[in-house]
Parts: C-alpha cells; structure tokens; sequence
C-alpha cells in the first residue's frame, strides 16, 4: 500500500516512532487542557460554572424520550460520562481562579466543610482579583469590548 493511496497523507519521516517525542506532546496536550498555573479572571470562572451546570443538565432531556426500562442505565452512563469529562477542567478553572485572588489551590477544600466552608469558598470566588501580577503570574488579560464606527 501506498502513503498516497491513504487520503495524501506523506510519509512519516520517523518510521521507528519515537515514544519520548509521543508522550511529551500528550503531556503538552494535557497541559494546555486543563492548565493549574496562571490565573482565571471571575467571568472565566462563571461562564464555565455555567456551562458545566448545562452539561450536567444535559442527560436529564436526553434520556427522558428513552422508554423507562433502559431510562436509568442511560441516565447512569451518560452522568458518569458527563462527571469524568468536567472534572478536570473544573479543579483547573477553580484553582486559577483562587490564584487570581492570591490564594494557593488548596484552598478549594474548603468546600468540603458544610456550610462555612461553602460561604468561604464562594467568597473567595466572587472576590475581585489581585491588579498586577502576583506570585501565581501576571493579571489575565481583559478584553474590553468598544463601539466600531
């Protein structure tokens, strides 16, 4: 078989595949993702509370035109699905943004402490940022949005 007869696709220069260079780019990958450094802005944060809130709500109208005996079992795998994919971008977003209020990630299990602790956690969320940089790096950029004649 050809390379040319596979969509034109060339022919790798690499034939050995070289497993350092795979796994640094899915590293890479990985990072860029879901990154834990930097900081996020309080309308980053928001908009993907807001987002992963309809995500999670998305299996619910789904497996409602589904006939009830296979509504649970679809209901299960489709929350569990949605749960793994939102986790991690979630714990990345919510530890930036505790970065862009000065404050380390592990601040976040606060959370875990009834009431108290999700007072003190949303606080800590709604709290405007730190200006300039600060030890978790520079200001996130803003974009600000202007009138175009």
């Amino acid at each position: 078989m050809s390379w040319g007869a596979c969509g034109g696709i060339e022919k790798p220069t690499n034939i050995r595949g070289d497993a350092d260079e795979v796994w640094r780019g899915d590293q890479n990958l990985l990072v860029e993702v879901c990154p834990f450094k930097g900081r996020a802005i309080r309308s980053e944060f928001w908009w993907w509370q807001l987002f992963s809130t309809v995500a999670l709500f998305a299996p619910d109208v789904v497996t409602l035109a589904l006939p009830s005996a296979a509504h649970s079992l679809a209901w299960l795998v489709l929350v569990l699905v949605a749960d793994v994919a939102l986790l991690l971008p979630g714990i990345s977003v919510t530890v930036r943004r505790l970065h862009d209020t000065d404050r380390n990630g592990w601040w976040s299990w606060l959370g875990f402490i009834p009431i108290i602790g999700w007072i003190a956690v949303l606080v800590f969320f709604v709290t405007k940022g730190t200006p300039g940089d600060n030890r978790f790096g520079p200001q996130p950029a803003i974009s600000v949005l202007t009138p175009s004649d």
